[in-house]
């Protein structure tokens, strides 16, 4: 009786043995490739939160030029800084407009929203040249006080609570970093002055290309 040899390793099998290792090869790489990618674009959305909170927190163009008497975000244009910060004042420290006799003026922050935060406001656009980005941002700021009604105005009555955002809304498909910064807000409106405290947090978001 014969018998056959069988072997073990075909010709087929070397071939197809070398493709599967080939394709795993490809698709380690482009996964590596993607990965890198998505790391690198979260890396630039966090320094880029990071940055813009530091802008918001510096002191901006309280008159704008060739448009005295304008904040920055009504003329983005012609401005030179953004920011909220007060001049001279630790970091965190927000400027509230007062007239010289000391009656309260406005928040900026509450004015800056009439101008850019409205979703694809001009200002909106014009800012993001200002703050020299290329991505998109969403601020919100968040501040309170201890018992409000304490706090008696002639024009405004009992202090509030403030929250307000800027910006453009970010899309459920966005990929989006933040920075949340502790920020604080005096107006001397009241007597005595009423001290917010609060948080400002910033997005910084790219609408995801693999979304729908």
């Amino acid at each position: 009786m014969k018998f056959l040899k069988g072997q073990y390793f075909s010709f087929d099998a070397i071939i197809a043995t070398v493709i599967f290792v080939m394709a795993l090869s490809i698709l380690f790489n482009h996964w590596y490739a993607a990965r890198s990618q998505m790391d690198e674009q979260g890396n630039f959305l966090q320094s880029e939160a990071h940055r813009i909170s530091n802008i918001f927190l510096g002191v901006g163009d309280y008159s704008v030029k060739n448009v005295k008497g304008n904040y920055w975000y009504q003329y983005p244009d012609d401005a030179l800084r953004a920011g909220f910060g007060e001049n001279g004042s630790f970091i965190g420290h927000l400027h509230f407009k007062s007239t010289a006799d000391g009656t309260p003026g406005y928040d900026p922050i509450y004015a800056a929203q009439n101008y850019i935060g409205v979703k694809n406001s001009p200002q909106y656009d014009a800012s993001r040249s200002l703050i020299a980005t290329s991505a998109n941002y969403y601020a919100t700021f968040e501040l309170g006080i201890e018992n409000p009604k304490d706090y008696t105005s002639l024009f405004f009555g009992p202090a509030s609570y403030i929250s307000t955002a800027i910006g453009k809304v970010p899309p459920a498909n966005a990929e989006i970093a933040k920075v949340v910064r502790p920020i604080m807000i005096k107006d001397i409106g009241y007597k005595p002055p009423v001290y917010y405290a609060g948080n400002m947090t910033v997005y910084v978001w790219k609408e995801d290309a693999r979304g729908s």
